[in-house]
């Protein structure tokens, strides 16, 4: 089966997410792909090195404490000419949230700490994926405006 998929591995840094996921597949299993299911850490990522064709991040990178870091490894795992494809959070996410909470903070105590973890700017996305030795880095930006009675 050229160009099929024939081993899987899902990661997650949650176990019970990792367990949801295997339950999930025993559901619907495929004999034809060798899955296994790993609670791990992005920045560490428990695969070798040009192992994988593929490196999918979905909503996960952001969480990292070093987002150069976590790149690099997704790099390392990827065989010559693999391909690395994330969504990520960007820096407008929650803009509102933030100036809403840094604002009644502000009156409250006086001072303000940080409540949402920092975001990627758009504009340093690609910088960042350079610096983690990926070349053709590409950067696209989806926004969704989400809307609530009050």
């Amino acid at each position: 089966m050229s160009g099929a998929i024939q081993k899987l591995i899902m990661l997650d840094t949650s176990y019970d997410m990792v367990k949801l996921c295997r339950d999930a597949e025993q559901d619907m299993p495929n004999e034809n792909i060798e899955t296994s299911f790993v609670a791990g850490d992005e920045e560490f990522l428990p695969v070798k090195e040009s192992s994988v064709d593929l490196v999918i991040s979905c909503l996960g990178l952001h969480w990292t404490n070093d987002l150069p870091g976590a790149m690099i490894q997704c790099r390392l795992a990827l065989k010559p000419d693999g391909l690395f494809v994330a969504a990520i959070l960007g820096g407008e996410t929650l803009k509102e949230l933030r100036i809403a909470c840094t604002v009644a903070q502000m009156e409250r105590e006086g001072g303000i700490s940080p409540r949402i973890s920092p975001l990627a700017q758009v504009r340093d996305a690609g910088n960042l994926l350079t610096r983690a030795g990926f070349t053709l880095p590409g950067v696209d930006v989806d926004e969704y405006t989400v809307r609530y009675k009050s």
